[in-house]
């Protein structure tokens, strides 16, 4: 080889060198800067630090272990699987990656272990080779203690914990499993021992105090847990979080003046509590004590300005659940005078706008809200809004979706996570919808929105034993809530217990905060034993006492026409109407009540307005074309179900009806044979329907597919006239007039109306 060759190769062999060295140091730089970040918690700047040091070098498996534990951190839980898994290829000695990556499958498991049985067979894997590396480690005996429970050997389980804690002593959260696998046990003395002895070692941990207090109060002793409360307090005088749990403890025992001592003792320490105006005002608003949470939230505004447009946003959601909404949106406007981009107060002021019937406005709201969405489109707080405002617009399927995607961006996002369980049993998916509210108490056990969600699902499956069990349940750890109180009167009306379903809603009302929901639950009770007028006249008097609060006017007009007062309760919506012009649902409730009435032509009118406020809407469309249908304005209706299909395709009233019309007029009897086929496929056992289909085939002279579908009709609905002059029709079709005569003979002997008789005397005479 010569010396210009072996000069060449060295000097290859040394570029590829420095290209490595100058790869190692850039991988090990970023990794370095990626751990600075991340000790100051700043997670997303050392998130980009360690993408890089992976861009770097794809197999650093330290980069992808720290990218890992920064995704945790920042609760992005899929993308964190992915890191642990590589992690585990690259470092199999890693027994930390693999118990996190366990711990994540187990959180999955146990949130519905039916459902997800299939990470067991996971947990099992990494359990297993945890054992072969690091068999009698910390990390193995725990893991090994979890499927012992999951595997129902729960005293294995337990010796496995006490094990694993005798590797690793004083980690609260192994103390923690151990306690609550003795209470899994029954073990209750036990636990509480243990318990008693963590708090001995460390004042400052609040679970066990919690676990304590629950021990205490699942025995009917409120007294011994009221002295646990008051330990915490004393053990940690500086914990805020402590004294609002005795407060709340005080407000379930219904020792007021005490609870009012201990939050005006908080108020009084701001120095040392500075969130402490919005903790006891939000405190306040969750007892429904909405007066009181309004002056706190007004003083918090002056004591804390900085912040004063967070109190303002609260104060919007009093009055609200005080049903004062004309200053609700006041101040809406007001925060969005002095900030337009403030998402919340956006999402806030569409829920509002729809109240009032102003669907423009809500569109308005939506479309800044995806604005924002498309810059940040890992915002869950911003999706959740999107959501909210989506819901006030009635679009409840792109709702769904948003809260949705919220969770994929921060799994134990609660507010999602309820609305998204809320979406499910309105719509009928009980089982979804009880899963999710399950989930919701693995993650915040003795979550009340959840429980009411469990017994919400429970009634709307005619399940009230079950519904009732939930929320008496509820009702044991906290007798004031009246969330609960309220669904377990309805739950008791649902069953026909009247008279206990009045004495629960009697007792809403006239509590010392009253819940105009008590009064709308006392209405319902005696609208069902026929008392419209006892009903109408506690409404009159509540309308007195509440004069600005237009539910209780819409609530009179309703009772008014259910009791066929139709004039007196078309007359309050209007009246509701004068101040409220452009409110979409007064529009169609004066439209219901006139159909109710029998004045069609009104009714018309009525959802002719209610569409032009909400040109999208179906439900005035489809009333209206309905209507127009009744007084022969069929060429009116028709373009009206037109505009019907082209939003909801598989509308069945808008197939049928629009399908019966152009075989009517003879126009397009493909067309109309096409739409009234897929009506068939979508509602198969809908006489009206079949009716439809066998005009078409009639005005086809298709009389062997006629014949077939009025025989079926004649044969379950043997007393309708009409469709024995079908079947009468087919068979003259098909030339057969004995049988023709002989069904239009039935047709006759079952009251058919003037039009009927008027068919019958059309075909009598074709018959001869």
């Amino acid at each position: 080889m010569t010396r210009r060759r072996i000069s060449l190769l060295c000097l290859i062999l040394l570029t590829l060198f420095a290209a490595a060295c100058s790869l190692e140091a850039k991988k090990k730089r970023a990794l370095e800067g990626g751990n600075k970040y991340f000790d100051k918690g700043q997670y997303k700047q050392a998130r980009l630090m360690y993408m890089n040091a992976i861009k770097a070098d794809p197999r650093f498996g330290e980069a992808h272990y720290k990218l890992a534990l920064t995704n945790l951190r920042l609760g992005s839980y899929a993308e964190a699987v992915g890191n642990l898994q590589r992690t585990i290829e690259m470092q199999p000695e890693n027994l930390d990656a693999h118990s996190k990556l366990a711990d994540i499958y187990l959180s999955v498991y146990s949130s519905n272990p039916v459902k997800n049985k299939i990470y067991l067979s996971d947990i099992r894997d990494l359990s297993g080779r945890m054992e072969k590396r690091g068999k009698g480690s910390f990390e193995d005996l725990r893991m090994r203690g979890f499927l012992a429970i999951a595997d129902g050997k729960g005293e294995a389980g337990l010796a496995l914990f006490r094990e694993a804690d005798k590797k690793k002593p004083d980690q609260p959260v192994m103390q923690l499993t151990i306690a609550r696998a003795m209470l899994a046990l029954k073990q209750v003395d036990e636990a509480a021992a243990y318990l008693q002895a963590m708090i001995a070692k460390d004042k400052s941990f609040g679970t066990p105090y919690e676990l304590l207090y629950g021990i205490a109060m699942s025995q009917g002793k409120p007294d011994e847990a009221e002295r646990m409360m008051i330990l915490r307090v004393e053990n940690n005088p500086k914990d805020e979080g402590s004294r609002l749990r005795l407060a709340a403890h005080f407000f379930v025992n219904q020792k007021i003046p005490a609870m009012e001592k201990i939050l005006s003792e908080t108020l009084s320490r701001r120095a040392e509590f500075p969130n402490v105006f919005m903790d006891v005002a939000d405190f306040y608003y969750r007892i429904r004590d909405y007066e009181r949470a309004a002056a706190t939230y007004l003083e918090g505004a002056k004591q804390d300005s900085p912040r004063a447009r967070t109190y303002e946003k609260r104060m919007v959601e009093v009055r609200v659940s005080q049903n004062r909404s004309t200053e609700a949106l006041e101040l809406c406007e007001k925060i969005l005078k002095d900030d337009p981009k403030d998402h919340e107060a956006i999402a806030m002021r569409a829920s509002l706008w729809l109240y009032a019937g102003k669907p423009d406005q809500i569109n308005t709201a939506i479309s800044e809200l995806l604005s924002v969405v498309n810059k940040m489109p890992e915002n869950f707080v911003l999706r959740y809004n999107l959501g909210r405002a989506l819901m006030a617009k009635g679009d409840i399927d792109a709702a769904r979706v948003q809260f949705a995607d919220a969770l994929k961006y921060r799994k134990d996002y609660l507010p999602a996570r309820i609305a998204l369980a809320q979406i499910l049993v309105t719509r009928g998916e009980y089982a979804a919808g009880m899963s999710a509210a399950n989930e919701i108490l693995q993650l915040h056990p003795g979550n009340q929105n959840a429980r009411l969600i469990q017994a919400q699902t429970f009634l709307a499956q005619g399940k009230f034993a079950d519904s009732k069990a939930v929320l008496e349940e509820t009702l044991k750890i906290n007798p004031n809530q009246k969330d609960a109180k309220y669904q377990l009167g309805y739950v008791l009306f649902k069953e026909g217990k009247l008279k206990e379903a009045e004495a629960i809603f009697q007792q809403i009302y006239s509590d010392s905060s009253p819940d105009l929901r008590g009064l709308m639950g006392l209405t319902e009770v005696y609208t069902a034993q026929g008392q419209f007028d006892r009903v109408l006249k506690m409404l009159d008097d509540a309308i007195q006492k509440y004069p600005k609060t237009s539910n209780l006017q819409v609530a009179w007009g309703n009772i008014a026409v259910r009791a066929k007062k139709y004039d007196e309760g078309v007359a309050m919506f209007r009246r509701v109407l004068v101040g409220d012009p452009k409110n979409f649902d007064l529009h169609m409730r004066v439209a219901e009540g006139l159909r109710q009435k029998g004045d069609l032509p009104q009714a018309i009118e009525a959802w002719k307005k209610a569409g032009e406020l909400m040109p999208n809407h179906i439900m005035p469309l489809i009333s209206r074309a309905m209507a127009l249908d009744q007084v022969n304005r069929r060429s009116e209706a028709a373009p009206l179900y037109l505009q019907v299909l082209k939003a909801q395709p598989d509308n069945i009233v808008a197939l049928n009806n629009y399908s019966f019309y152009l075989a009517e007029q003879g126009n397009d009897l493909d067309l109309a044979l096409t739409y009234a086929q897929k009506a068939k496929s979508k509602a198969p056992a809908d006489p009206l329907i079949a009716d439809t289909l066998g005009f078409i085939y009639l005005k086809k002279n298709l009389p062997q597919n006629d014949a077939s579908i009025f025989s079926e009709l004649t044969g379950k609905y043997p007393k309708v006239a009409l469709f024995h002059i079908r079947l009468a029709t087919a068979h003259f079709q098909a030339g057969e007039k004995a049988k023709a005569r002989k069904v239009l003979d039935d047709a006759r002997k079952n009251n058919p109306t003037k039009a009927d008789q008027d068919e019958i005397q059309k075909l009598a005479g074709k018959l001869g």
